[in-house]
């Protein structure tokens, strides 16, 4: 072809009607952009082949780039702008006044000048706000004007799980995709968010200018549109759970600048030492290199105190983590000189709603006829922080924020004033308990007959625990999502046995009694998946026992508890679990299934605290339950057994926490039989799901004594804790 190509030669015109639809166009496609067109118009009237077709080609590929092109609107108001980007606060008052509609609090102000200053100069800042103050939303706030500031370019949101961090992750987006002030006034950002149309796939074909912008708004991520004379193209916002793989993590060749934890630990991890020692980790190794070398990351962590040794503790004490500069804000700053009065209301306004007087009122009357008395010398940090709801009646719910406080410490507790609103939990003086009940345990029916398995049962267990006399055993009947059913238990008595009796004649006994119940259970007509018998003190019975019977479902089990397990590698001799582990006995050809004690017990201790059924009466996932029976004392025996030992956690000043399993009877035969089967059943494939907490804060859930809180002359603060 000629080189001219603004007109068409008819030797060229030749040369192109020889070549076929395919060669035609793909020489096309070589020509510039700019001078598609103008062959293509002069070729109009020819025969050239696949001119239809690529003519077609090139108005489709015009009509896309026509639908993907975005307009982007002028700043409505380029002063407006300005002012709010100048300060934190003009930028919430600008843009957010729906969120912040009252006047900022003392600690407010100083939580959005600590994490400004971080996001600007980088390091850390640790900060403990009551529940319910807003510090999340402040935070979330503040990371939109910091990027808006272009302080940051890639902010990450880091939680205690990946859902919780999802949702402040999509109250941003949300505020970009909705809020109609900040559009107008950041159009170059938010035009191109929402001519998607809350279809992400569209940003692949997005163009301004002509130009493809590259936003990216998808369920895990963000990136903002590159747009001509816009600083903000390319700026990276994502989330995280704290247990997440985050380590090197680089979106657009970025790393991250700017962290915000918001509440790393839940209530379950904040009574663990192994899950604080984790979370720690966590934050001071892979979140703390995340910036990669040589450059220091800004983390911001905001967080509720829930004991002394929690995370939030530890990284708001400058003493423990002097570089995270923590700041603890309370609700009360200072209590009312006359505590006595208070006293007076708290009896006022428990006596009301005993008798059905859900508000209180006569206690509300109380405070307003004495209130310039019960006021004296309080300070709260926010006195716009109470129920301002007006009744139909005209009745207001509450009178200030102090009678706010007065009145969680009312229906909650000190205990629990202290620790969400002042963040300051009192010294636990004696160990800490799951709080599980003999009574709780008899009271966990599942309406199921004795021996009666549920329609959807999938596996039945059983657990046996040998003794000289008696042989104690529990089998529990499992549908799916971990929900058990004790369908029966009972003794195996031992025949011929007495103090007197030789060690070897002992064994040959209850060999006798493990086969005559391996008869019985065979009788039952039932299909055992799995039944696991304590090799403990009798080990060369059951290793007999289970050779002779030829092995499965009877296996041989022994149990061991704290440092002393230790799970191995899987090989040809070594099966390894989730804290049980089955190792091969070449001498004696038998396999020796080992559990772990101290978790087994931990786990029939949460699933009898974990209530039998939900609101809708159906089996809650993770249950475990005993069968039905009108007689009261029937389950007495076994539910003792079953909280014969409790694991205790123990907070000693300068020691740490000390968690163990402390033996209040000897009797905890039951509860060795029951933690067997529950392993068996995770053997079998039973297991929790996933998001199930292993740990269960519940109604039953009790402290021992702690020392109360004391007023400044000594007394007790409230009148009923007084001697």
């Amino acid at each position: 072809m000629s080189e001219n190509l603004n007109k068409l030669q008819k030797t060229d015109i030749s040369f192109l009607k020889s070549l076929t639809d395919l060669e035609f166009h793909n020489l096309i496609q070589t020509i510039p952009k700019e001078q598609q067109a103008e062959i293509l118009e002069q070729l109009k009237h020819s025969s050239v082949p696949g001119l239809a077709a690529t003519s077609a080609a090139m108005r489709m590929r015009k009509k896309r780039q026509l639908d993907s092109e975005v307009d982007i609107r002028e700043i409505k108001d380029v002063r407006r702008r300005n002012t709010a980007l100048s300060c934190p606060f003009k930028f919430i008052e600008t843009y957010f006044t729906d969120r912040f509609f009252m006047k900022h609090a003392s600690h407010h102000e100083e939580m959005i000048k600590a994490i400004c200053h971080v996001a600007q100069f980088g390091g850390d800042q640790a900060i403990s706000a009551p529940r319910g103050e807003g510090k999340t939303t402040v935070a979330t706030i503040m990371m939109i004007y910091a990027i808006l500031k272009q302080w940051v370019r890639f902010p990450i949101i880091i939680a205690q799980t990946g859902p919780h961090a999802e949702r402040i992750f999509k109250d941003i987006k949300y505020q970009f995709e909705a809020n109609t002030i900040l559009g107008e006034d950041f159009p170059e950002i938010i035009d191109p968010i929402r001519s998607l149309e809350g279809a992400p796939q569209r940003g692949n074909q997005q163009r301004h200018d002509g130009e493809r912008t590259r936003i990216a708004w998808k369920a895990s991520y963000i990136t903002f549109p590159f747009v001509q004379g816009s600083p903000y193209g390319g700026i990276s916002l994502s989330y995280f759970g704290l247990d997440s793989a985050i380590r090197g993590l680089i979106v657009n060749g970025m790393r991250p600048d700017f962290v915000l934890i918001d509440d790393p630990e839940t209530r379950e991890s904040a009574q663990s030492p192994h899950q604080i020692s984790t979370r720690a980790q966590s934050i001071d190794r892979d979140i703390a290199g995340l910036a990669g070398p040589r450059k220091r990351i800004a983390r911001v962590m905001l967080c509720t105190i829930q004991n002394r040794y929690c995370l939030a503790y530890q990284y708001t004490d400058p003493k423990q983590k002097s570089s995270w500069s923590g700041k603890r804000f309370k609700m009360l700053d200072v209590f009312p000189e006359n505590t006595a009065i208070w006293d007076e209301y708290i009896i006022r306004r428990q006596e009301a709603q005993r008798e059905g007087d859900k508000e209180a009122k006569a206690a509300t009357q109380f405070y307003i006829d004495n209130r310039e008395e019960m006021d004296r010398g309080a300070k709260v940090s926010n006195p716009q922080r109470f129920d301002q709801t007006v009744m139909p009646d005209g009745w207001k719910i509450e009178q200030s924020a102090l009678q706010h406080c007065y009145n969680i410490i009312s229906d909650y507790g000190i205990e629990s004033f202290l620790s969400e609103c002042q963040n300051d939990p009192s010294e636990e003086s004696g160990p800490e308990t799951s709080g599980l009940t003999a009574v709780t345990v008899a009271g966990r029916m599942s309406g199921l007959d004795q021996g009666e398995l549920h329609p959807d049962h999938q596996v039945i267990t059983i657990g046996i625990d040998l003794g000289k006399y008696l042989c104690h055993w529990v089998m529990i009947g499992w549908q799916p999502h971990c929900i058990g059913n004790v369908i029966d238990y009972g003794i195996l008595e031992v025949s011929n046995v007495s103090t007197q009796t030789s060690n070897e004649a002992t064994e040959i006994a209850i060999f006798n009694a493990l086969v005559r119940w391996r008869s019985e259970l065979l009788e039952s007509n039932k299909k055992f998946d799995m039944v696991l018998i304590d090799s403990g003190d009798f080990t060369k019975t059951t290793y007999q026992f289970v050779r002779e019977v030829g092995g499965a479902p009877f296996m041989v089990s022994k149990g061991t508890g704290g440092r002393n397990f230790v799970s191995g590698k899987q090989s040809n001799q070594r099966i390894v679990g989730e804290n049980w582990y089955a190792s091969y006995q070449q001498q004696e050809n038998i396999w020796l299934y080992m559990l772990d004690t101290d978790y087994w017990k931990q786990f029939v201790h949460q699933r009898f605290l974990t209530p039998t059924f939900n609101e809708a009466k159906q089996f809650n996932s993770g249950s475990l339950s005993v069968f039905s029976t009108i007689d009261r004392k029937k389950h007495l025996s076994f539910s003792h057994h079953i909280v014969a030992e409790e694991r205790r956690e123990e907070f000693k000043p300068g020691k740490g926490l000390r968690v163990y399993w402390h033996q209040v009877n000897r009797n905890n035969h039951y509860l060795d039989a029951t933690y067997m089967a529950c392993a068996a059943a995770r053997m079998k494939g039973i297991d929790l799901p996933i998001g199930t907490t292993q740990k269960l804060a519940t109604e039953t859930k009790q402290k021992q004594p702690s020392q109360p809180f004391l007023t400044p002359t000594g007394q007790t603060y409230l009148a009923t804790q007084r001697k």
